[in-house]
C-alpha cells in the first residue's frame, strides 16, 4: 500500500496555489473509489467501463463487458464487490476476486445506484432502480422493508442513524435500520450525501430545478435548510475538519463559475473555488483518500481522480475582501491544527474593497486589516472553528496560545 506524504511549505501569497494531484491514470473517468487497508492492500477507482485496480504494482483495469462500475465494498481475503450497471439484463452486484481477476454475479438488479460497507453495522447496501437492498455477508440480498419502491441514489451514515436519498423522498432510521421513516413532505430531491463528524447531514439538489443546491440537516435527515442554492451540482464531501466541499458537473458553465469544486464558508455564506490545477472541471464524485496522510479532499472527474492538499495551509496570505467576503488561515496554536476565519462585517455594510494578511510565526499568527477606503469604523471579527460566538477584532494585532485559550467564549 502506497501512501502520500504531504510537505507543507511556506511560500509567500503571490506564489500560492493549489495543489492537485493525480491519482492513478489520468485517461479513465472516475466515478468512485475504495480502498481496504488491511491485507490484502488494494485501491480501486470505479470508472465508466469497469474498475482500475492496484493491488502494490500500478494501475490495471479490468471490466465485464464495458460494464460502468457504480460502487466497490471489499468483501473478504479473496473477493471484492462491485456494482455494475448500464440498464441491461447484465446489471447488478458481482463479486470480483482479487487473485484471478473473475467477475462473478452474486444478485441481479436493475441499475444499481450505490453500493457501501457500514462494518460497525455489520451490513452491506445497494440502491437500484426501484429500491434499497440490504445483505449482511454481501452474498444474500434482500429489499429494504419501509424505504419505498422508487429509485435510490445516495446513502450516508452516522453511528446507527442511516438517511436514503430517492429520487423524491428520503428515508431515515434511528436504530441502524431496523426501522425506517419518512423525512418532512416539504424534504428537498437529492443526489448525493454526507454527514460531518459532528453529525450535520448535507445533500446535493441536481440539476436547475426547485431544490438545486446545497443542503443540510441537524436531525439526521428529518427536516432539511437550504444553504445555497445552485444549479447542476453532483457532490458533496466534509474533510477530517468539518470543512464542506460542493462540487459541479455542468457542461455549459464557462471559465470557474459554478462548476469544478468549491469550498464553502457557513459563516461568510461564500463559495471559494478551487480549480486552478484540476484538469477536468466536471466533477462526477467528491470523497476522502486515506492514503494521504494530511488533510485533503479527492475529486473524481472524466479526467481521472485527484486529491488536493494545501487548501487551508497558506502561512502568509495577502486577499482581497469585498463585501461580504472572507480569509480563512490554516495554522496550529499549541500544536493542534486549528483555522482562523477573518471576513468583513456586513453591518455597517461596507463598500468598496479591503485586505487581510497574515503570518504565522511558531504559535502566533499576526494580521493586519485594511478596508481599502480610510474607514476606520468599520468593524472586522474573528472566528475560530468550533466557536459560534464572534468577537469584534482591532484591525491588526497578534493571536496566540494565550487569546485561543481564555480569550474566546
Amino acid at each position: 500500500m502506497r501512501f502520500v506524504l504531504c510537505a507543507l511549505l511556506i511560500l509567500p501569497a503571490s506564489c500560492f496555489a493549489f495543489t492537485w494531484t493525480a491519482f492513478g491514470p489520468d485517461e479513465a473517468s472516475i466515478t468512485g473509489w475504495c480502498f481496504h487497508q488491511e491485507p490484502p492492500t488494494y485501491s480501486v477507482l470505479a470508472t465508466t467501463t469497469g474498475i482500475l485496480l492496484d493491488q502494490g504494482s500500478g494501475w490495471v483495469p479490468f471490466t465485464y463487458g464495458a460494464l460502468p462500475c457504480e460502487g466497490a465494498a471489499h468483501l473478504d481475503a479473496e473477493r471484492m464487490l462491485v456494482a455494475l450497471a448500464d440498464s441491461s439484463w447484465s446489471d447488478g452486484i458481482y463479486t470480483f476476486d482479487l487473485t484471478t481477476h473473475q467477475f462473478l454475479v452474486v444478485t441481479w438488479c436493475i441499475h444499481p445506484r450505490f453500493l457501501v460497507h457500514y462494518p460497525d453495522l455489520g451490513a452491506y447496501y445497494a440502491g437500484y432502480d426501484p429500491g434499497l437492498l440490504v445483505s449482511t455477508d454481501g452474498l444474500n440480498w434482500a429489499d429494504v422493508p419501509g424505504v419505498g419502491s422508487e429509485r435510490c441514489l445516495a446513502m450516508a451514515q452516522h453511528g446507527n442513524h442511516l438517511v436514503v436519498a430517492g429520487e423524491t423522498l428520503i428515508h431515515w432510521s434511528d436504530d441502524a435500520g431496523v426501522t425506517w421513516h419518512q423525512a418532512q413532505p416539504d424534504a428537498p430531491h437529492l443526489c448525493d450525501l454526507e454527514f460531518s463528524q459532528d453529525g450535520t447531514l448535507f445533500g446535493i439538489g441536481p440539476g436547475k430545478g426547485m431544490y438545486s443546491g446545497l443542503w443540510s440537516s441537524r436531525d439526521f435527515g428529518d427536516t432539511w435548510e437550504r444553504d445555497f442554492w445552485g444549479l447542476f451540482m453532483s457532490s458533496v464531501t466534509v474533510d477530517c475538519d468539518g470543512t464542506v466541499f460542493a462540487g459541479w458537473n455542468n457542461p455549459g458553465s464557462g471559465g470557474f463559475i459554478d462548476c469544478g469544486v468549491a469550498m464553502w464558508n457557513p459563516v461568510s455564506h461564500e463559495l471559494i473555488y478551487l480549480n486552478a490545477g484540476l484538469p477536468d472541471s466536471l466533477v462526477n464524485a467528491l470523497g476522502s483518500n486515506p492514503l494521504v496522510d494530511c488533510r485533503s479532499i479527492m475529486c473524481g472527474t472524466a479526467a481521472g481522480a485527484h486529491y488536493l492538499t494545501g487548501y487551508l495551509t497558506a502561512p502568509q496570505l495577502g486577499i482581497e475582501l469585498t463585501a461580504p467576503s472572507a480569509a480563512r488561515l490554516s495554522w496550529a496554536p499549541g500544536g493542534s491544527p486549528d483555522y482562523f476565519d477573518i471576513y468583513r462585517s456586513q453591518n455597517p455594510f461596507p463598500t468598496g474593497t479591503g485586505s487581510a494578511w497574515a503570518t504565522v510565526e511558531g504559535t502566533v499568527l499576526q494580521y493586519y486589516l485594511t478596508d481599502g477606503i480610510g474607514d476606520e469604523s468599520i468593524d472586522y471579527y474573528y472566528v475560530i472553528r468550533g466557536r459560534d460566538a464572534m468577537q469584534t477584532s482591532p484591525k491588526s494585532g497578534t493571536v496566540g496560545d494565550a487569546d485561543f485559550a481564555t480569550n474566546i467564549p
